[in-house]
């Protein structure tokens, strides 16, 4: 993607963060992982937020088909990684998928695949050694060092 459109493309992930008027930290932490996944860099972030902030920003599609159906995966894994899915942003993300062209059925299997993402990386697992509760996706006990299994 050009420059222009990982501004675009990670705005629109904010913009859905903040579409009900609040941010928890674990959309915080989703937009962060977003923006680490697709290699966004810092600076291109810090001008998403600006544009944001500015007021009056509309989710657009960005580059090309691919981007734009990843760009809607990834501001759905932010609205329902904190497991309240907002009329707000319900509504943002529906326009989003009809400028899109999606069918129904394309909408349910990219919100199907996505929740399952949701509870994959959400769930926790506890240390053996120690019993401490860890993030999903540790490898190791941040307590007492003991690798974990996955």
């Amino acid at each position: 993607m050009r420059n222009s459109d990982q501004i675009t493309y990670i705005a629109n992930v904010i913009a859905i963060s903040q579409a009900d008027g609040k941010v928890t930290d674990k959309e915080q932490g989703a937009v962060a992982f977003v923006r680490q996944k697709n290699g966004l860099s810092e600076e291109n972030t810090q001008a998403a937020i600006r544009l944001v902030q500015a007021g009056d920003y509309n989710i657009t599609p960005v580059g090309r088909y691919s981007d734009t159906i990843r760009n809607l995966e990834d501001m759905l894994l932010v609205s329902l990684i904190d497991g309240d899915l907002s009329d707000k942003e319900k509504k943002a993300m529906l326009a989003f998928a009809k400028v899109l062209k999606l069918s129904q059925e394309q909408i349910n299997v990219i919100v199907s695949e996505t929740k399952k993402f949701v509870r994959l990386i959400s769930a926790e697992t506890k240390c053996d050694a120690c019993g401490i509760t860890l993030p999903a996706g540790s490898r190791f006990c941040a307590e007492c060092g003991q690798k974990i299994e996955p």
